[in-house]
Order: C-alpha cells, then sequence, then structure tokens
C-alpha cells in the first residue's frame, strides 16, 4: 500500500467518481482503478459499489476512509516537516500572550526570533492568561505565553522567567521601612488597594493571600494593565501588588517602590511558554521554543 494509492481511494470516495478523482488528482483513470483494486486485494474487501458512472462507498470502505484521512494528515504534516528543516524556519507563529507578558519578556524574544528567523510571520494576541491558555487549547494560537499556567490535558510548558509578586507604593509611605525589608499581608488591612480584574492572575494571586488571612483588601480602583496600575500608584491613590518584572525603571529613577512579602505567602511564580502537546510541532513553534531554552541556559 502506498500514499498514492491512499489518495485515489479517498478522491473517489469524496467525489463519487473515478473520473472527477483522475481530474482532481491529474492522473489517468485507469490508475484510478488500478490503485483501487490494489487496496481492494490487499484488505480482500469491496471498497465501492459501481452504480452506472458513480460509486457508491461501502461499509468497510467508511472504515478505511476515517485511517486513510488520518494517514494522509500525517504524510502532509511529515512533508511539511522535513521542508521546513531542508529551507529553514519560515512560515506563520500565532501567539497568544498576557498583558504582562507581552509587555515585558515577549519583546526580547521576539527580536531574538527575528533576528535568527528572519522569514517567521509573528502576530500576536493579548488578554489574561487564563483567556491564552484557552486559546492554546482551542488551537486558535500555535504558542502561548503566560504568567501562570493551568494545568490541562495534552499541554506542555517550558517555564523561563521567575518573578516574584510585591508591594508597591509610593516612596516615604508608611510600609516603606528601608531597602530590604519586608512586609506582611496583615498590613494592608488599612491601606487602599489598586488591583488587576478579576480574572487575572495578579487578581488570584491577592485574593488568595486575602481568603489564607480572612482579611478583604479594600479594592479602589480594578484596572486591566499593570502600566495603568503603576501609574495610579504613582498618583498616590493607594498601593497595588505587582510582579517585579515590571518594575524595574520605576524602581531605578524612584517614582515607585517594592517591598517583598514575608516568604510564607509564596509570592514567587514562573512565566511560561505552553502548547499543545499532541499537536504537531511546526518549525515556528521549534524556533520560539529553542529561542527560550537559549535564554534559560545563557542566563543559566
Amino acid at each position: 500500500m502506498i500514499i498514492h494509492e491512499l489518495e485515489s481511494f479517498a478522491a473517489v470516495a469524496e467525489l463519487g467518481s473515478f473520473t472527477k478523482a483522475a481530474e482532481n488528482l491529474s492522473i489517468t483513470q485507469p490508475a484510478v482503478t488500478r490503485h483501487i483494486l490494489n487496496l481492494e486485494r490487499v484488505y480482500n474487501t469491496r471498497l465501492f459499489d459501481r452504480m452506472g458512472r458513480g460509486v457508491k462507498i461501502t461499509a468497510p470502505g467508511r472504515v478505511l476512509l476515517a485511517y486513510a484521512r488520518q494517514i494522509l494528515s500525517l504524510n502532509k504534516q511529515a512533508e511539511q516537516g522535513m521542508r521546513e528543516l531542508s529551507d529553514g524556519a519560515g512560515g506563520q507563529l500565532s501567539i497568544g500572550a498576557s498583558s504582562t507578558a507581552a509587555t515585558y519578556r515577549l519583546p526580547s524574544l521576539l527580536r531574538i526570533l527575528h533576528d535568527r528567523y528572519p522569514a517567521i510571520e509573528l502576530s500576536v494576541y493579548t488578554g489574561t492568561s487564563v483567556a491564552m491558555t484557552r486559546l492554546v487549547m482551542d488551537n486558535a494560537v500555535d504558542v502561548g505565553v503566560v504568567m501562570q499556567h493551568q494545568t490541562e490535558n495534552h499541554l506542555s510548558s517550558v517555564a523561563f522567567a521567575e518573578y516574584e509578586n510585591v508591594l508597591v507604593m509610593h516612596p516615604g509611605h508608611r510600609l516603606d521601612k528601608g531597602h530590604g525589608s519586608r512586609v506582611d499581608f496583615s498590613e494592608l488591612r488599612d491601606e487602599t488597594v489598586i488591583s488587576m480584574q478579576p480574572g487575572t492572575t495578579m487578581r488570584s494571586f491577592i485574593d488568595k493571600l486575602a481568603a489564607d488571612n480572612g482579611r478583604p483588601l479594600n479594592i479602589l480602583l480594578e484596572l486591566d494593565n499593570v502600566e495603568a496600575i503603576k501609574k495610579m500608584v504613582e498618583a498616590r491613590l493607594g498601593v497595588a501588588v505587582l510582579p517585579d518584572i515590571a518594575l524595574a525603571e520605576d524602581l531605578s529613577d524612584g517614582t515607585l517602590v517594592a517591598r517583598q512579602f514575608h516568604q510564607r505567602h509564596g509570592s514567587t511564580e514562573n512565566m511560561a511558554a505552553i502548547y499543545r502537546s499532541d499537536r504537531y510541532i511546526a518549525a515556528p513553534v521549534q524556533a520560539f521554543l529553542d529561542v527560550i531554552e537559549s535564554g534559560k541556559a545563557h542566563r543559566a
């Protein structure tokens, strides 16, 4: 049995005609007939009932058709993979990134990717980590970059950037007790908090802290991006809990101050790239994962 025979079989099944199948495949009708006869001989069964000028697939034929489609699809993927290896990574890559990851980590990754593989065409979608995970699971994007990944069937992850959730405030705030000092969650009971919206990784983190400590937070504002929250804190509207990777410039120029929580709060997390392990990993996806892995090795 060869691929060409399965291609002829699938074409006849879908078009209901040997003649139309031959035209579709750009081969002769005798060649199509020969392919079908070879398959019927191999499986010792009739695959089609001849009805005038057309044909009707038999019950055994329908069983074989399901497998034939899978085999032909895998063959196409194999050809694509080998072609990409010989031609170099190219094609399209769609990424779903959390807004924080897209702002503070993705640009440097894409810069390296573009330098190494300029033929890859990129598209990026942003949202919450939960939403981006769903896009990956639904095959709507090739890979996700999220702040905290969920355990899902057929989902693989590559953690590549550790970050810590810290308390952010304006300089001179009463909780700013000097460099290296730490704060306890209980100290937030009298504070006004600027928070990410519900459904985000950061909001889930502070909601869990509140539940663990039995103290609801006094949330004044809910926003959908870190940069806006930082501006609100600068304006002295309240304090916020944010990932430290988003604060380098603000801490350097002194517009904001950050303090760590006590270790028992478990505020250290990992940013990760996620992808479906049951899906063919095309060259652009592998190239992106290679960039992430090389960055991990460089930092080590």
